[in-house]
């Protein structure tokens, strides 16, 4: 049996986040250049300030991924940040990069996963957020609208 992503780490699993953001082309291509999403483990937050977070990048050749540090979500270094518990970690990665950032629709739906927007409204408003979250299938910003 293979390495999970709970036995490497979110960051030690930087190459399938990355073939994640790859197979989600077509949603990021929704966002402004320069719109950020972070996705960061329960365990890796609790290692704040000293956090980092996986971070994907829109831009006109698609999506970049890269570490960023985390200190808190009022610093994140990302527009919007998914926190997922170590026990979804494995199951969103085992999702495969086809799923692409679709694979955090279930944990996310179940209660397992939360999403904090960082940014204000208008800001994601403008950097193309609603229909990002819509190709994801997600509502954005839910009854908070």
């Amino acid at each position: 049996m293979g390495q999970t992503v709970t036995d490497a780490g979110l960051c030690g699993a930087l190459q399938r986040w990355r073939e994640m953001g790859e197979a989600s082309r077509e949603v990021f291509a929704a966002l402004e250049p320069g719109a950020r999403v972070g996705l960061i483990s329960q365990a890796e937050m609790n290692q704040a300030p000293g956090a980092r977070m996986v971070v994907w990048q829109a831009g006109p050749e698609g999506p970049t991924t890269a570490l960023a540090p985390f200190a808190g979500f009022a610093d994140a270094p990302a527009d919007m940040v998914f926190l997922v518990p170590d026990e979804a970690l494995d199951e969103v990665a085992a999702a495969g990069p086809d799923k692409g950032l679709g694979a955090l629709e279930g944990p996310v739906r179940s209660g397992d996963a939360m999403l904090f927007y960082i940014a204000p409204k208008g800001d994601l408003l403008d950097a193309g957020y609603e229909e990002f979250m819509e190709r994801l299938g997600f509502g954005f910003l839910g009854a908070c609208r």
